[in-house]
């Protein structure tokens, strides 16, 4: 659900959209089981990328470049068990250290 679109572009994109315009530099994903295409969406889509730009579809291929996560920009831990939104916040303790934080849900 994470990832369902809403106008063009999945729900969790309008988060880190939200998270990186209020000053938030590094954000921390908790996911559980079977949500590695979270992961997969910030990452380079090299095929698709190379299609775009032999087609010359350079707005689509730069709206797609500005949604990349930037080198250190975001991490992803795993919640094992699914206990609860505190228990998710403890399970990224140590990405997160002492720092202030914030939770941002996209449902």
């Amino acid at each position: 659900k994470e990832l369902l679109n809403v106008v063009d572009r999945p729900i969790l994109s309008y988060i880190v959209e939200e998270a990186r315009e209020a000053g938030i530099e590094h954000i921390v994903f908790v996911t559980g089981r079977s949500k590695g295409a979270i992961e997969d969406y910030f990452d380079h889509q090299i095929e698709l990328e190379a299609q775009l730009e032999a087609k010359g579809k350079t707005a689509i291929l730069e709206m797609m470049n500005a949604e990349l996560a930037k080198a250190g920009e975001m991490s992803f831990t795993r919640q094992m068990q699914p206990k609860g939104l505190g228990h998710a916040v403890w399970c990224a303790r140590d990405i997160i250290g002492h720092e202030p934080f914030a939770v941002m849900l996209p449902d």
